[in-house]
């Protein structure tokens, strides 16, 4: 188990899948699991993507409902 910074807000998540997942590393979470962990590239990428279209927002760092 682990605490995640989804930008701001703190979970727990199962780490069962990604065992060698540390700490900075960047995860793709799935029902309260960590199931793949991406590269620092992969990961801003798709937090930009994600801020495209509208799914979070840089400004706020909040996920949006």
């Amino acid at each position: 188990m682990a605490t995640v910074d989804f930008g701001g807000v703190t979970k727990t998540v199962c780490l069962a899948y990604t065992p060698d997942a540390g700490i900075g590393d960047y995860t793709i979470i799935h029902a309260g699991f960590a199931i793949a962990i991406l590269d620092e590239q992969a990961a801003l990428e798709s937090l930009e993507l994600f801020e495209q279209l509208g799914i979070v927002s840089a400004t706020t760092d909040e996920i949006a409902p």
